[in-house]
């Protein structure tokens, strides 16, 4: 949604500006989101699994 509102403020004066929404969002995506959830499934011998084989962000096929 944030990348979708900086597309269409691309048509008005400044809107590049917009930019700024969606790097936000981003950043607090990959800086706290993922972290806090990787320090709680240290432990976890399954989720080391799921991160050997998942992509972080961009979907693609499983990794064998």
């Amino acid at each position: 949604m944030w990348i979708g509102l900086f597309v269409v403020a691309l048509a008005s004066p400044y809107g590049w500006i917009a930019l700024i929404s969606p790097v936000c969002i981003l950043a607090i995506f990959f800086g706290a989101t993922i972290k806090l959830t990787e320090e709680q499934m240290i432990n976890n011998h399954e989720y080391k699994i799921y991160q050997r084989t998942t992509s972080i962000f961009i979907p693609r096929k499983p990794h064998q």
